[in-house]
C-alpha cells in the first residue's frame, strides 16, 4: 500500500501466477492474522488487477523498493525482471472477533466497484416470516431481533454468517444471498 492509500503487489514476470493474471487480471485472497489467543482478523479481497509500465511509472517502482527492501535485495541482479500490478478496482469484507466475543463484519469496495446486491451472506424476508423468533432463539450470536412489527431482522455488522437461522425457520423466511 502507498501514500494514497493503493494496493500493489509484485511479482517476476518469468513465474507461474504472473502469466495467470496477465490471462484473467484478477486476484481473489485472504489474510488472517491471530490477535490475542483465539481472537482474531481477517480481510478477503477480490479485486481487479492492472499492470504498471515500469518506463511510464518508475516512481511506483521506486516506491514499492523502499517500501519492501526484503524484494529489492531478492530481484537485487536484475530489477527489471520484477513487475508491480495495482488493485485498480475490487470488493471485500473485514472480519474481527474481538475479546468479548462479538463479531465485526464490514464490507467495502473500492476503485469505483459498486457493492454486490448480496453483500450480506442471509437475509430474512419480511412477507415470508411470521415472527416465531426460532431464528433468534437459536442465533449462535445473539443477533437477531424483533422489529417494531414483530417480525425479524439480522444484524449484519455481527453476523457470524454460520446460516444456522436459513436451516432452524420452520417458513424458511431466511434467505442465502450468495
Amino acid at each position: 500500500m502507498d501514500d494514497s492509500q493503493t494496493l500493489y503487489i509484485g511479482m517476476s514476470p518469468g513465474k507461474p501466477v504472473y502469466y495467470e493474471i496477465k490471462r484473467h487480471p484478477y486476484v481473489c485472497g485472504v489474510v488472517v492474522r491471530l490477535t490475542h489467543g483465539r481472537l482474531s482478523e481477517s480481510v478477503r479481497i477480490r479485486a481487479h488487477l492492472t499492470e504498471i509500465d515500469p518506463e511510464q511509472q518508475p516512481e511506483i517502482y521506486e516506491r514499492y523498493w523502499e517500501l519492501n527492501p526484503g524484494t529489492a535485495e531478492l530481484y537485487r541482479k536484475d530489477l527489471e525482471r520484477f513487475r508491480i500490478f495495482m488493485l485498480d478496482r475490487g470488493t471485500g469484507r473485514t472480519f474481527h472477533m474481538s475479546c468479548n466475543d462479538v463479531v465485526d463484519n464490514t464490507r467495502f469496495t473500492f476503485g469505483g466497484e459498486e457493492q454486490s446486491p448480496w453483500a450480506w451472506a442471509y437475509e430474512i424476508d419480511e412477507e415470508q416470516c411470521v415472527g416465531c423468533g426460532t431464528c433468534a432463539s437459536l442465533c449462535t450470536q445473539d443477533v437477531i431481533s424483533p422489529t417494531g412489527n414483530g417480525k425479524y431482522r439480522i444484524d449484519h455488522y455481527h453476523c457470524l454468517e454460520c446460516g444456522r437461522c436459513a436451516d432452524v425457520c420452520p417458513q424458511k423466511a431466511v434467505r442465502r444471498l450468495v
